[in-house]
């Protein structure tokens, strides 16, 4: 053996060697990055390949419909549900949709005066200049939050106390309200144990279908011979129209 002079390459002649011999030499960080971005474009090209004919066949696109919606076309005529439904809930779902559909002012809950006010809204700044109207419907927001009987015991001391300038009653100051403003509430019944409404296809029934509470007061139904109903609850609906 001969001594190696410094600064030979010993490495590059052994890998010479090896390359002649057959005998793959050891390989270097450029070799070994090389051969990473030959083994990974590889694999590429074999997930790529169809492994059978069923996957070289690309799938038809199912057709659809050239059809667009148009402002003349009503919800009613456009949304159709593709299938019959069977389930009861799916159907009563379906029996609101199609209510709200086809819901009009007409059938709204609202009185003939509501209406008119409603297509006919006033144009002209509210003044009120009777004293006795201004004080009422200051007590009655001032007992918003409160029950109908306080508003009762207010005016019943406040008529006893200034006679010459009395409050008037409950019912009046509501009403006038209500001309005042064209906000106009819906009274509708409900379940007593407050599971559904009575309104829609619910609206002729007398007993609730879930829980099958009693609609109006059985002692009254009962004493009147089914001629006096009297509802056990009932809610207030402010709609939106009148309030815009």
């Amino acid at each position: 053996m001969y001594p190696v002079p410094p600064g030979f390459d010993t490495q590059s002649i052994d890998s010479e060697k090896n390359c002649r011999d057959g005998v793959p030499g050891p390989k270097t960080e450029g070799s070994a990055l090389e051969e990473d971005a030959t083994g990974a474009a590889t694999k590429r090209q074999r997930l790529d390949e169809p492994t059978s004919p069923a996957q070289s066949r690309t799938p038809s696109p199912r057709p659809t419909s050239s059809r667009s919606p148009s402002a003349s076309d009503s919800a009613n005529d456009y949304w159709q549900p593709e299938v019959e439904p069977i389930v009861e809930e799916l159907k009563l779902s379906l029996d609101f949709i199609h209510a709200l559909q086809n819901a009009s002012l007409n059938d709204g809950g609202l009185s003939e005066e509501a209406l008119h006010r409603l297509r006919n809204p006033p144009q002209h700044i509210l003044e009120i200049d009777d004293p006795a109207e201004l004080l009422s419907l200051r007590h009655f927001l001032g007992t918003s939050n409160a029950s109908q009987h306080t508003y009762a015991n207010v005016q019943k001391v406040h008529n006893g106390t200034f006679p010459e300038q009395p409050m008037l009653s409950y019912a009046w100051v509501r009403n006038k309200l209500e001309e005042w403003t064209d906000v106009e509430s819906i009274l509708s019944d409900m379940c007593p144990q407050s599971c559904v409404a009575f309104t829609g296809r619910y609206s002729a029934l007398d007993t609730c279908p879930r829980c099958h509470s009693a609609r109006y007061d059985t002692k009254i139904l009962r004493s009147s011979r089914g001629k006096s109903k009297k509802s056990v609850l009932q809610f207030y609906t402010i709609l939106l129209g009148p309030q815009i």
